[in-house]
């Protein structure tokens, strides 16, 4: 009974159905059945739904051309990561600035403090050569005062030496009237007393030669040294008078000094007004600054989320779209191209998706290109129908290159070398153009 069910159009008709639930969806042989009507119905009804699948594995296909395309999002993430790191740069600049301004203050006010000491300086200079300037100049007057009484006393030393002339000649006179009174003495009988008094003529006229010869002795010696003495004066006042010459330009110029230094003051002061705005400025500056780095790196940790989800979600539509393709689709060889074009487009997505660590990959999935759909297909023509398989040269060598970047972009993903990772991923991308430039042509020539 059982192999007469088995051999029967309701058997066979239920071991397809069988084979369907499992998701192996097989045409029957009309020819073997007896009911050639639910035969044909059966076949038809499977065809129906293999097309209906196909629409709808290419249309998920479609959606995975646009979802699995990481281009949009890296290109998002990468203008967020460049703002986020010029921000920090402009924060760690702007702190720079505020400490560097903070410091030009403190030199700024201790130049000013400096300027100010000194100009205190030059008001208390200036009081002193004042002063001294005063002293010079009455020390100019006395010595005028002393160098006219020098004049005066050489004048009067002059006369004195002229009265000491007269006493001379007087003495000289005395003298020869002395001896003229001797002459007359000794004529006369009785001249002794005339004679005494000659004689002590005679010797007061000598005692009186001695002491103006002693006197003129005395006042040569005074003239010599008033003479020195006047001359040492005239020097001494040439001297001064130059000395308050000299010490009048430089009161001017301590004066001078004194102004500059204020005018050198106030600038300062308002540099130092302005600094202190600036600074104000730059550190409100700084803040905001800081406020947007930390709010650019919170939207950078946002923006990378929706790259992950937008990541979980083509996950999702692939393994749906792979499993239509497998058991539930009949698509022609021309739609096959463009599943091996969005296939290896994903491959080569799911790359950034690694190194930005949305998931991990498994090497096995990457370094065997034979294992692919596409390496699969190649396979079977190169023992199927190897003339044709020459148009496809290019093609594998191109598939080839593109899962052997994919592998160096694992292994220096997994050295941590984000930067040698990234570029191999762009090479990747390049390499995938034209790979799917090269299907695309194939496809157009041959299907």
């Amino acid at each position: 009974m059982y192999q007469l069910k088995r051999n029967s159009d309701k058997a066979k008709l239920f071991h397809l159905m069988q084979s369907a639930a499992e998701g192996n969806f097989t045409l029957c042989n009309e020819q073997e059945f007896k009911d050639k009507k639910l035969a044909h119905a059966y076949n038809t009804l499977i065809q129906k739904f293999l097309q209906s699948n196909n629409q709808t594995a290419i249309d998920l296909n479609k959606a995975m051309d646009t979802i699995g395309n990481c281009n949009n999002v890296r290109a998002m993430l990468q203008i967020v990561e460049h703002q986020k790191n010029t921000l920090n740069m402009v924060a760690s600049t702007g702190e720079s600035l505020s400490e560097s301004i903070n410091e030009s203050e403190q030199i700024i006010n201790t130049i000013n403090k400096d300027v100010a000491s000194a100009y205190q300086t030059s008001i208390l200079s200036k009081k002193v050569m004042e002063e001294t300037i005063t002293n010079v100049n009455q020390s100019y007057q006395a010595i005028l005062q002393a160098n006219q009484a020098m004049n005066g006393f050489s004048e009067k030393s002059v006369a004195i030496k002229n009265i000491l002339k007269i006493v001379s000649d007087i003495a000289n006179r005395t003298q020869i009237l002395a001896l003229n009174a001797r002459i007359e003495a000794s004529r006369s009988a009785d001249g002794k007393g005339f004679a005494i008094v000659a004689n002590e003529i005679g010797t007061l006229s000598i005692d009186t030669q001695e002491s103006v010869k002693q006197m003129e002795q005395f006042i040569h010696e005074i003239l010599t040294d008033l003479q020195q003495l006047v001359e040492q004066f005239d020097n001494l006042k040439n001297v001064l008078e130059t000395s308050s010459h000299f010490a009048s330009e430089t009161e001017q110029s301590v004066l001078t000094m004194a102004e500059n230094m204020q005018h050198v003051i106030d600038q300062i002061s308002s540099l130092y007004s302005q600094i202190n705005t600036q600074n104000t400025d730059t550190k409100s500056f700084t803040e905001r600054t800081i406020t947007i780095a930390k709010d650019s790196d919170l939207l950078s940790t946002h923006c990378k989320q929706p790259g992950k989800d937008m990541y979980t979600i083509s996950r999702s539509i692939d393994k749906i779209r792979t499993r239509l393709i497998k058991t539930q689709s009949n698509l022609s060889q021309s739609e096959q191209f463009d599943i091996y074009k969005t296939d290896h487009l994903i491959f080569t997505g799911r790359l950034y998706n690694m190194i930005e660590g949305f998931e991990e990959l498994k090497l096995k999935n990457l370094n065997q290109p034979t294992k692919c759909k596409f390496g699969i297909y190649l396979q079977k023509l190169n023992q199927e129908q190897p003339s044709f398989a020459s148009f496809f040269q290019q093609a594998n060598i191109l598939h080839t290159h593109l899962h052997n970047l994919a592998t160096a972009c694992f292994y220096a993903n997994e050295s941590n070398d984000k930067e040698h990772a990234l570029q191999l991923f762009e090479e990747a991308q390049n390499t995938y153009q034209r790979f799917s430039a090269e299907l695309e042509r194939l496809k157009k020539e041959h299907f």
